[in-house]
């Protein structure tokens, strides 16, 4: 007898495994970064990441901190309240910094983080994420961005969006990849864009989800992207 899984059959055995298992004890998590651009010239960036583990120098070629010749270091910052850990993060904010890289136009963009958003202590067995804030001015006449950071951070999944577009792009960067070159004119597609780089760690623009097409595409791209992390 042939056992047979409907899309939607499988969709829900896969959400079932995250309501089953909404977290594991510092697992390694990749990074989300946010970036919207707005009309008048302007770009904000949030990078929602586990700070101890970058703090603790433990990527994602582990999958457990607990795996790491540092994790000792990093159990002792996981322990630490909001404001501790801040000042840690600021002593090695100028090293960590410049691994990462926005280019405007292939130019790399000086950033700083504004502030730091760190939750309370909370569980211990679960890993805290924290939220760096960035925002900045983009030079007028610009034609496109990219972003990337070291490989020694993780992978991370990138989203781009404009109030016009909110799903401008997306794309997981696999071991310090950098996206495609994003066109801050939403009208063109992105350069070199390959619509099965996700598996690369390149990514794709996406198209304005205005009819049931293109709203089927941008569901695919984040289950593939969800598929790519499990």
């Amino acid at each position: 007898m042939q056992f047979r899984l409907s899309f939607l059959q499988v969709i829900i055995f896969f959400l079932g495994l995250f309501i089953l298992n909404p977290a594991v004890s510092h697992e390694i998590r990749p990074a989300i970064v946010d970036i919207n651009l707005d009309e008048a010239g302007h770009y904000k960036m949030s990078i929602k990441l586990n700070l101890e583990a970058m703090l603790a120098d433990i990527g994602s070629k582990l999958e457990d901190t607990n795996e790491s010749e540092n994790a000792a270091l990093y159990n002792a910052l996981r322990q630490m309240p909001p404001e501790n850990l801040a000042q840690e993060f600021l002593i090695l904010e100028p090293t960590l910094l410049p691994k990462i890289t926005l280019k405007i136009d292939g130019k790399q963009q000086a950033i700083e983080v504004k502030t730091v958003s760190i939750p309370p202590v909370g569980d211990l067995n679960l890993a805290r994420d924290s939220i760096l804030h960035f925002a900045e001015n983009i030079p007028k006449g610009s034609k496109n961005l990219s972003w990337q950071w070291d490989a020694d951070f993780g992978n991370a999944v990138l989203r781009v969006s404009t109030p016009s577009n909110p799903e401008l792009y997306s794309s997981y960067l696999l071991d310090g990849k950098s996206s495609a070159l994003i066109n801050l004119d939403t009208k063109k597609p992105a350069e070199n864009c390959d619509p099965k780089s996700s598996e690369k760690g390149g990514g794709c623009v996406l198209e304005q989800p205005s009819t049931t097409t293109s709203k089927w595409h941008v569901f695919k791209n984040y289950l593939q992207v969800g598929f790519v992390h499990i």
